[in-house]
C-alpha cells in the first residue's frame, strides 16, 4: 500500500477472497455496488467521495462506519455555543438552550485491525505515494489514488477527510 503496488494488492485480494473483501468494505460504510472480481483491488468500482472518505477515516476515528461531521459547532451572533460535537465546549455541561450532539459509536472492526489499517495508511504519507501530504505539517494517514481521468486524489487526515481535484 505504501508504494501503491497493484500486484501485491491483487495477490492479497486473491488470498482473502473477493467476497470477503467486498463484505468488509460494506462493514466500513461502502454502500455502492462493488465489482466482485479481482479488479476490485484496482478500484474498479465507483463509490462516492463521501463513502470513500468515511471508510478510510473510520480506522483513525475508531468508529465504523465513520460519517464525517458536517459541522462542529453552532454559535449565535454573540458567540454563545448552541450546539457542539465537542464536550470541551461545555465544561460544566450543556446549559439551557445548548446541546451536545453525540453520535453513537459502533465497532465494525477490532481495535487491532483499526491500528493496522491506520499504520498502513500512515506509511503512505511517511514514505510512500502520499509523501506530499507531509507539507500539511499535521499527523496524517491516507490512501492515494486517481480517478479514471487521472485528476482526483484523496488523502485522509486523522480528524477530517479532504478530496482535491
Amino acid at each position: 500500500m505504501t508504494k501503491s503496488n497493484n500486484i501485491v494488492t491483487i495477490r492479497i485480494l486473491q488470498d482473502i477472497g473477493v467476497r470477503y473483501a467486498a463484505d468488509y468494505a460494506r462493514q466500513l460504510g461502502i454502500a455502492s455496488p462493488l465489482q466482485e472480481d479481482l479488479t476490485l483491488a484496482l478500484g474498479s468500482s465507483a463509490v462516492t467521495p463521501l463513502e470513500l472518505a468515511s471508510a478510510l477515516c473510520g480506522p483513525g476515528q475508531r468508529r465504523h462506519p465513520h460519517y464525517p461531521d458536517l459541522y462542529y459547532k453552532v454559535q449565535d451572533r454573540d458567540g454563545k455555543i448552541l450546539e457542539s460535537i465537542d464536550p470541551a465546549d461545555f465544561p460544566a455541561g450543556a446549559q439551557a438552550g445548548q446541546r451536545l450532539v453525540e453520535r453513537p459509536r459502533t465497532r465494525a472492526i477490532s481495535a487491532e485491525t483499526s491500528y493496522l489499517i491506520t499504520n498502513l495508511m500512515e506509511s503512505v504519507i511517511h514514505s510512500g505515494t502520499g509523501a506530499g501530504a507531509k507539507a500539511l505539517g499535521r499527523p496524517a494517514a491516507g490512501k492515494t489514488g486517481t480517478t479514471n481521468e487521472l485528476r482526483g486524489r484523496l488523502v485522509c487526515r486523522r480528524r477530517t477527510a479532504n478530496c482535491w481535484p
